[in-house]
């Protein structure tokens, strides 16, 4: 995978993200019964998105004032380019370089040392941060209409474990933009969108896998992928992630 698409990768990530967010805040908060859009999702985690786009439009059409038919489009070809470029899996999760974005680290010797915000901290990848953020605010009102909605954690969860994983120095120049993190408290907070979660539910589960993995938590990764094979037979992603889960530590350790 080249450069530009480690870049297009996390960017198709923290978007997604985003567009998912939107999702649940449009749907959840006011409608119960969707079965085109239950459908759907399903569609979409067994890897078929052309079926899944086409109960997203079955829901658009009959329900043509609505935005989440056209966010849940969104949300199916963002989620098929992650898949496509390889987001969702141990070997992006637990490469630095990858999940957590090239640092761009230009440091002046003038009086004393300085360093330029910008030039810490690579433009693009704070914009990605902030949008993840906008997303995690978007969340949290949604919680308070409908604090039922456990989907929304997923952003939330995401959103802190990302920000609070970045290194000691980058989280301290982020604040100044507002954006701040914290790991433990995003892991507990995708383990509800995993546990309770309805659109989103197996996005919550895969990322929740992923985290773990990270964290060295291999029972919890276990159980995520596990029950993902079980409901999701036909996607190769989970099967294919358990299996090196699976594999004897130094064959893991050379994927």
């Amino acid at each position: 995978m080249s450069l530009r698409q480690h870049t297009s990768a996390g960017w198709c990530f923290h978007l997604a993200l985003v567009t998912l967010a939107a999702s649940v805040g449009w749907g959840q908060a006011e409608i119960f019964e969707t079965p085109e859009l239950d459908a759907g999702f399903r569609l979409l985690y067994e890897l078929r998105p052309e079926e899944a786009r086409a109960k997203f439009a079955a829901w658009q059409a009959s329900h043509p004032q609505d935005a989440l038919g056209v966010a849940a489009q969104a949300a199916s070809y963002l989620f098929e380019e992650c898949y496509r470029q390889g987001v969702l899996t141990s070997a992006y999760f637990l490469d630095d370089k990858l999940f957590l974005g090239k640092i761009a680290l230009v440091m002046t010797l003038s009086l004393g040392m300085q360093a330029d915000y910008a030039s810490l901290i690579d433009k693009h990848q704070i914009e990605s941060l902030a949008m993840i953020r906008a997303a995690d605010n978007f969340a949290k009102r949604l919680l308070v209409v409908n604090p039922d909605a456990s989907d929304a954690y997923l952003t939330l969860g995401a959103a802190n474990y990302i920000i609070g994983s970045l290194p000691a120095f980058k989280r301290f120049f982020l604040k100044f933009k507002g954006i701040s993190g914290d790991k433990k408290g995003g892991i507990e907070q995708l383990e509800i969108a995993a546990a309770r979660g309805r659109y989103l539910r197996p996005f919550a589960k895969i990322i929740l896998a992923m985290v773990s993995l990270r964290e060295k938590n291999l029972a919890l990764a276990r159980t995520q992928l596990e029950e993902l094979v079980a409901e999701f037979p036909q996607n190769p992603l989970f099967a294919a992630e358990l299996a090196k889960l699976d594999a004897p530590s130094d064959a893991r350790a050379s994927r």
